[in-house]
């Protein structure tokens, strides 16, 4: 058995900005597309339209039991009131975009997932504390996003499909065996957790107390901060004293790995897999849907 798990805001984000401009040949620049949308009394849909071909993409050329696609709910969550500056410098969703997401939270429902959304709990969380249900179960997991953060909950069960630019022929499949291979990384799936502690993330807008070579350095030799706290005292001073200080500082240090680790144990996500079991394909309501929005070059999938 096995279990499709989408966090909806990556893919939402990246489908949005990956159509929102178009190559203008008489200017010769990239420009926006949205006045075409208000020019002709549109309700903004490219997003819509490339979320229609990558999910139908997805769930017709795999063979899934349950399918669940997470989603943010705009709402304070635990990160944020534990850091004020969290995601500080993401530009707030624009409202073209906004309007877009209930029509991609339709396109879900009807290909028989789930949408999962809940109140100050972010669809990173959703997402682990689903993988982590999954797994105990026995069930294998293919997850999809675009955020690396995901990684960290690569294990023998469960892949991750890191969607990037340039469309399906770009994306790529991550598991435990060839994790390093793919992603450069020089240590296993569960330390992204301890390299984010360790350097922090520019998107999230934290710091951690090394460098990013440095980090990288320390956890190819030594593969988890647990390893590098028994060597510490091997390590250059100038290393040893920023270290000591930041783990003294026991606050800082609780603060980072909670910044960093995806939540694996939220209690209101449903521990009930039946909640979450793919439904087949409508058909009618994928057409009614395509020809509403005047959609071309989905006649493939209709057959």
């Amino acid at each position: 058995m096995k279990a499709l798990i989408i966090d909806g805001n990556s893919l939402f984000h990246r489908a949005f900005h990956a159509t929102s401009t178009q190559f203008n040949k008489e200017t010769k620049k990239w420009e926006s597309i949205m006045p075409f949308f208000e020019k002709n009394n549109i309700k903004p849909n490219n997003a819509t339209k490339l979320c229609l071909f990558w999910f139908l993409s997805i769930v017709k050329k795999n063979s899934y039991d349950y399918f669940i696609t997470c989603w943010d709910c705009g709402l304070i969550t635990k990160r944020s009131l534990i850091n004020k500056e969290y995601k500080a410098n993401r530009v707030h969703m624009p409202e073209e975009m906004r309007v877009q997401i209930n029509d991609v939270k339709e396109i879900i429902e009807i290909l028989g997932g789930t949408n999962l959304a809940i109140a100050g709990i972010e669809a990173d969380d959703i997402g682990g504390t689903l993988t982590k249900i999954f797994n105990e179960k026995n069930i294998k997991v293919d997850l999809y996003s675009s955020d690396k953060d995901w990684m960290q909950l690569i294990n023998k069960d469960s892949e991750l499909i890191l969607v990037k630019n340039g469309g399906e022929k770009n994306w790529v499949r991550i598991n435990e065996e060839n994790f390093k291979e793919k992603t450069l990384f020089p240590f296993l799936p569960c330390s992204i957790i301890d390299f984010k502690v360790l350097f922090g993330d520019s998107s999230d807008n934290y710091k951690g107390p090394l460098g990013e070579k440095t980090t990288l350095d320390l956890l190819e030799k030594y593969q988890s901060i647990e390893n590098i706290k028994r060597n510490l005292a091997y390590l250059p001073n100038s290393i040893q004293t920023k270290l000591n200080d930041f783990f003294n500082n026991k606050e800082k240090c609780e603060i980072a790995f909670q910044m960093a680790k995806i939540d694996e144990d939220i209690r209101e996500v449903s521990k009930d897999i039946c909640l979450y079991t793919k439904k087949e394909i409508n058909f009618k309501e994928l057409n009614q849907f395509i020809n509403k929005f005047n959609f071309k070059g989905f006649e493939k999938h209709l057959n």
